[in-house]
């Protein structure tokens, strides 16, 4: 047997200095030993940087780079430039590997010679670990099969993080820095195009951490839904298969109604010009057959035709239920 592939992990850090020993701890005891491990720190200021430094002396496969704060993509694509191994791997440097997630990764690309391998993840939500998944069932997908699930929300995400990557497919991709959000679930579209096939085992190797009390600023909102939108609109201009472009439409749909109902909810006397050219978005889709049905049509006119109303409703209905805005 030859020797085993090298694997490079990328790990963007900006001010998580409570969580960057268990994370790191998390990856340099892998029982898949053969790792170059990037840390990028994107201008930290919360101590993060000394703490990299003393991890460095710790384990010789971690490589620290400092930079000004240029955003997560910015520091991906750093850790990119600086990549030798044979597959990359990104992971969030608040987030905890399983012991055996790179083992499991790397042998499972191997055996379906897979140019992406992936895998599920779990939560960890405040002191609570919650599993996504786990069915142990394999996938093995052509790269237009994995953008068809990637945009019907079936089976995976769009995270960067659990998912394993021939370095091959970087050759022409870097992840959008203009981009704050949608951001990795764009370049995951972008690598399902590149790959000829890929393998998703469905069993929760990643652990993301989450907090069950955090929340958005309405403009965080209004950032969000731009984001979408461009994302998708990226994805429509790269798109070559028309089931894909399809649903590439209907995502983009679902993100400018999204962007409508955030523009009523920060102040919708303020934002009649930004909400007649999003209706006018949603008429052109309309014209080359992506159409609104059941509950969003109906929340749809309601936006349009009554937006006084639309507000005062969804002002009682926010304060009975917390509102998921995940596209």
């Amino acid at each position: 047997m030859g020797k085993s592939s090298l694997v490079t992990v990328i790990v963007p850090v900006y001010n998580t200095a409570p969580y960057l020993k268990e994370c790191f701890a998390s990856i340099s005891s892998q029982t898949y030993q053969r790792l170059e491990i990037i840390a990028v720190d994107d201008g930290s200021t919360d101590g993060s940087s000394e703490l990299l430094d003393e991890i460095t002396g710790k384990d010789t496969r971690i490589k620290v780079v400092h930079k000004e704060n240029g955003g997560v993509s910015s520091a991906r694509n750093k850790g990119l430039e600086l990549a030798h191994g044979e597959y990359i791997s990104f992971v969030d440097s608040d987030d905890i590997l399983e012991p055996d997630m790179y083992e499991t990764l790397t042998s499972t690309a191997e055996r379906y010679n897979a140019a992406i391998a992936h895998c599920s993840y779990s939560r960890l939500m405040d002191s609570d670990q919650r599993p996504v998944g786990g069915s142990g069932k394999v996938f093995v997908q052509t790269g237009t099969e994995a953008q068809m699930c990637l945009l019907k929300g079936e089976l995976f995400t769009g995270s960067l993080c659990d998912k394993l990557f021939r370095r091959e497919l970087f050759e022409s991709i870097r992840l959008c820095e203009d981009l704050r959000i949608n951001e990795d679930v764009l370049a995951v579209f972008q690598l399902f195009q590149c790959a000829d096939k890929t393998v998703f085992i469905d069993v929760c190797k990643y652990n993301y951490r989450t907090s069950s009390t955090s929340s958005c600023a309405k403009t965080d909102w209004l950032k969000k839904s731009q984001d979408c939108i461009k994302a998708t609109e990226r994805m429509r201009d790269i798109a070559t298969d028309q089931t894909v472009q399809k649903l590439v439409d209907e995502r983009l749909l679902r993100c400018l109604l999204e962007y409508y109902r955030n523009l009523l909810l920060s102040g919708y006397r303020n934002s009649t010009t930004e909400r007649s050219k999003v209706l006018q978005e949603i008429r052109e889709l309309e014209e080359r057959g992506t159409n609104i049905s059941g509950k969003k049509l109906f929340e749809y006119l309601l936006m349009r035709n009554a937006p006084y109303v639309y507000v005062a409703m969804y002002g009682i209905y926010d304060k009975i239920r917390k509102p998921n805005w995940d596209i």
